[in-house]
């Protein structure tokens, strides 16, 4: 099973680039984990293939369609990539660790980023409060307005 819908990935910086960006620019924390979108009550890696973890999709179920990277264990573990992977691409890998990060709301292409960003973080606000125990996060997404602004963001 595939989708055809992509999630927004970040782009490097080359000097050339960062001295043409218009200005105000969003930027958010990298997270190491599994860039994910989830469409469906299904996950879907950024190249459109469904994760075969059924015990994920069933975990995370009855949620919206989101944009998002998917953690599993600490985010801060170094090689927190390499597990959430192994437990995405399992067919049955233990869930009970894993967590989702939100950058975006699918489905509302006519909507700037700025709003479809409020809606996502509502949802996830609600999402909160409904099932509170539900490891689900908003990215938070900083302003700048400046290249010294983004340098200072990334220091």
């Amino acid at each position: 099973m595939q989708t055809d819908t992509r999630p927004s990935l970040a782009a490097t910086m080359t000097e050339d680039l960062l001295q043409h960006l218009p200005f105000p620019q969003l930027m958010s924390v990298k997270i190491d984990g599994v860039r994910a979108i989830r469409e469906n009550d299904t996950f879907y890696s950024r190249t459109g293939r469904m994760f075969p973890n059924t015990l994920l999709h069933k975990r995370f179920s009855g949620l919206p369609d989101f944009d998002l990277e998917i953690v599993n264990g600490s985010p801060v573990a170094p090689n927190v990539c390499d597990i959430t992977r192994g437990m995405c691409n399992s067919y049955g890998n233990d869930v009970s660790q894993a967590a989702l990060y939100v950058f975006d709301i699918l489905g509302f292409d006519n909507l700037a980023f700025r709003a479809r960003f409020k809606k996502a973080e509502r949802l996830v606000n609600e999402v909160k409060i409904a099932l509170p125990e539900m490891p689900v996060h908003i990215v938070e997404h900083v302003e700048v307005n400046s290249v010294e602004e983004i340098l200072e963001f990334e220091e």
